[in-house]
């Protein structure tokens, strides 16, 4: 019989394998280090990358390997700076869809007899903000500053780690221009730990950044454009930064169903523009529009503008 024991010594996990009290194997299990099994073919160190990513993977260690019979699913394996990294990815990760396929992570078992490269074990104190519950309860996020090369493919890849209901990529048709996203997540907890996690992320070579501030407008005319409407919000209050999403009908998609979706870089932005602007008038024999909190059981099933 083969008993396998699992022992923790000065910060260092060993696996070893008896049988009938006999040593076998003695392997450490290096904890800043994880080995995926069942990587779908189309899984890529980019993949690995970006899924990864809330997690700080270190990109020259991720390998990435497909076996040459194609009803085999491949295997990745890399490391992180700090345990806790690792850790929390283990937690987070293990089970994940990851371009259709389910995953399973462990820990690395290295060779003891072998050289394996040595890292900070101990994660250094962050002064990233933290996201309060309590300006979560909209479970919706904005993520501004995404590069214009981001796919959604890759969107979707970054909050793999958190349970989101859908993901929209505002793009928009100018050459180099930054892109935003509105998402929706099942949960408080996940869009505190996708903000935790995420905002100030590097990608694609852009930081991109987290939002919770956002209103609703109801009341406005079918044919009000995303730049009208940002561009008269801005001449009413030109000191505040605002980022637009308008919502289409699926039934009628060159009409939008007469509300909008806007982001506020702060609380007190968001509370003086509804101070300021309820009830206007975009156009002069226009509706009047109004401005609200959006409300945390709100359904955003429709399509987004892309805009020109």
């Amino acid at each position: 019989m083969i008993t396998e024991i699992l022992l923790e010594l000065d910060n260092v996990m060993l696996v070893i394998l008896l049988r009938n009290d006999q040593l076998l194997i003695q392997k450490v299990l290096e904890t800043s280090g994880l080995f995926i099994r069942n990587d779908a073919r189309s899984v890529t160190c980019n993949a690995i990358i970006y899924a990864f990513a809330a997690f700080n993977p270190i990109p020259n260690t991720i390998y990435v390997k497909h076996d040459h019979n194609y009803q085999k699913l491949g295997i990745s394996y890399f490391q992180f700076r700090y345990d806790e990294n690792a850790s929390e990815a283990v937690q987070m990760m293990n089970g994940k869809m990851i371009e259709g396929e389910q995953n399973e992570i462990e820990y690395q078992k290295l060779d003891q007899r072998l050289t394996h490269p040595t890292y900070i074990k101990q994660k250094p104190q962050s002064k990233q903000i933290q996201l309060k519950k309590e300006e979560a309860n909209l479970k919706f996020l904005f993520i501004s500053n995404i590069n214009p090369q981001t796919s959604l493919q890759t969107l979707e890849l970054l909050l793999t780690p958190f349970c989101t209901i859908n993901a929209f990529l505002f793009k928009y048709g100018q050459f180099n221009k930054h892109n935003y996203s509105l998402v929706k997540f099942q949960t408080e907890g996940d869009a505190i730990n996708a903000f935790d996690h995420l905002d100030a992320k590097k990608v694609d070579q852009s930081i991109i950044h987290l939002h919770t501030i956002i209103l609703r407008v109801d009341n406005l005319d079918e044919d009000t454009n995303e730049v009208a409407l940002t561009n008269f919000i801005q001449s009413k209050l030109p000191n505040i930064y605002i980022r637009v999403i308008l919502i289409y009908n699926n039934m009628n998609l060159p009409k939008s169903l007469g509300f909008r979706l806007i982001n506020f870089d702060t609380i007190n932005d968001a509370q003086q523009a509804i101070n300021d602007l309820n009830i206007p008038k975009l156009h002069q024999n226009g509706n009047a529009f109004k401005l609200t909190w959006l409300q945390p059981n709100e359904q955003i099933h429709e399509k987004v503008q892309k805009m020109k």
